[in-house]
């Protein structure tokens, strides 16, 4: 090989190893990419109870498949734990340390209960409705309706108007996240403001969350959601719903035109989860799902729960 042509080899040599070097990098970016679409979704939502200045925390893992909600606030500490298939809930009790553990054999049995229970206690309204003064009438109406849950996109029960949500204002900032500000309003009095952040803004999509819109739809059904217990994302048909799109990262709960509840995204990341971050600790027990009669359900106590 004459002295000319070395230096053409090494050209061609320094090209053909930058380009596996750059084919090794590509692969290497698509292999992570791939490995950060199929990691889950952690976050972490905390505020006040304006009320009581207790702390509020939220504690969410959304994985394919499975959730689990950790909520603690001065009342109580328990988790909800989801699998979707085969479609599965778990109520733990983490300061009595037990669980109740609800399927679709069990809801399929509540939903019948809670049925009979609904029409004993319509029963029971309307007695009570025909001995009442018409201003006794209208306390007792406004009482339900103010019982009633409130949760965004929650379907209200018959009798109660909707949560309509019509957007405020743009651009608000929250923990460093720019958000747009959406009020919702039932029967016209404030219920929440909601400052949500479009998909597009965000490392998270609308699929990483819809493991838990089934979750909430499901304990909606049975109406076993309790009032503002943790975000709901925005869906894809929110304008035709009246709600909001995108992640809320503020929620602030009013009641009576006072704010009484806050709440804010403060952490979010993608994340590996293991098996063990859907489990139940060994030490807890197990205890029947129980419904009791609507006679029954003012003397039961949290300390007498069997």
């Amino acid at each position: 090989m004459g002295a000319r042509s070395l230096p053409r080899v090494r050209a061609r040599h320094c090209a053909l190893r930058r380009q596996v070097m750059a084919h090794i990098v590509r692969c290497a970016l698509a292999t992570a990419f791939v490995q950060m679409a199929a990691a889950g979704v952690w976050l972490l939502e905390a505020g006040t109870d304006f009320r009581t200045g207790a702390p509020l925390v939220r504690n969410i893992r959304l994985d394919a498949g499975r959730v689990s909600i950790e909520i603690r606030d001065a009342k109580q500490h328990h988790t909800i734990i989801y699998q979707s298939a085969p479609k599965r809930v778990w109520m733990v009790d983490h300061e009595q340390r037990f669980y109740r553990i609800l399927s679709d054999e069990s809801l399929a049995t509540l939903t019948k209960q809670l049925s009979g229970v609904r029409k004993e206690m319509s029963r029971r309204a309307d007695e009570q409705l025909a001995n009442m003064t018409e201003q006794q009438r209208r306390a007792l109406t406004q009482s339900m309706k103010g019982r009633a849950a409130s949760q965004p996109g929650a379907k209200p029960p018959a009798g109660v108007a909707e949560t309509v949500f019509t957007q405020a204002w743009q651009d608000e900032s929250v923990n460093g996240r720019t958000c747009d500000k959406y009020e919702g309003r039932r029967d016209g009095r404030k219920v929440w403001d909601i400052c949500a952040v479009p998909w597009n803004r965000l490392d998270v999509e609308r699929s990483d969350f819809a493991v838990l819109a089934e979750l909430i739809e499901y304990l909606v059904t049975l109406q076993l959601w309790s009032q503002g217990a943790v975000m709901e994302p925005g869906p894809a048909d929110w304008e035709k719903r009246k709600l909001y799109p995108g992640l809320p990262v503020q929620r602030i709960r009013y009641a009576n035109d006072r704010p009484i509840e806050v709440f804010e995204v403060l952490e979010m990341e993608r994340r590996e989860f293991s098996a063990s971050d859907f489990e139940i600790p060994k030490d807890y027990m197990e205890r029947e799902v129980l419904l009791f009669a609507p006679e029954a359900a003012p003397q039961e106590s949290k300390g007498n729960e069997q």
